[in-house]
């Protein structure tokens, strides 16, 4: 069975009754989780026939098998970190202006690297937002009304979408 990634949408429009079912192999976005869990709705996983295990329990989030470089305490979750990526024209201040935006927004900096070649800049960092005020989303934005035509793009996305998304 081909595998869905099951978003913010999903649980919005698809939840029946305050239970979505989804099905064996689907990922589960944090955003999902997050929507899923202020709405109250359990989600829960078909067996391989696709009928739902009754008294199923609601689907957890798999437990990372070990702590990355990047977790500095080793009990951190993937939903708590983020990677952010900008590309654009190099000059002067541009990862002056990203990292004091992180700095705004109560982002913490796991991992940087930036590679400048000629006129132009690549910049990948690992963020841990697990003390931001306010959601994902809003996190998102803030970042992203930086990027401006002409000058440098950013890309926001939690780390857990990047490794699943990794292993397709």
């Amino acid at each position: 069975m081909p595998r869905k990634f099951i978003t913010r949408q999903d649980v919005t429009n698809n939840a029946k009754d305050g239970v979505l079912e989804i099905g064996p192999n689907d990922v589960i976005t944090a955003a999902a989780e997050e929507i899923a869990g202020r709405r109250n709705i359990s989600i829960v996983r078909q067996d391989e026939s696709g009928a739902s295990q009754p008294g199923s329990t609601p689907v957890q989030r798999p437990a990372i098998a070990a702590p990355s470089r990047l977790d500095r305490t080793g009990d951190s979750d993937l939903r708590d970190h983020v990677i952010v990526s900008a590309v654009g024209r190099n000059r002067s201040s541009v990862l002056a202006e990203i990292t004091m935006r992180l700095a705004e927004l109560n982002a913490n900096i796991l991992d940087i690297r930036q590679t400048i070649v000629r006129e132009y800049f690549s910049l990948i960092l690992i963020a841990d937002i697990h003390e931001i005020s306010g959601d994902f989303k809003g996190f998102k934005m803030a970042l992203e009304q930086l990027s401006t035509e002409g000058d440098y793009q950013i890309t926001v996305q939690h780390e857990a979408v990047f490794r699943a998304m990794q292993r397709i």
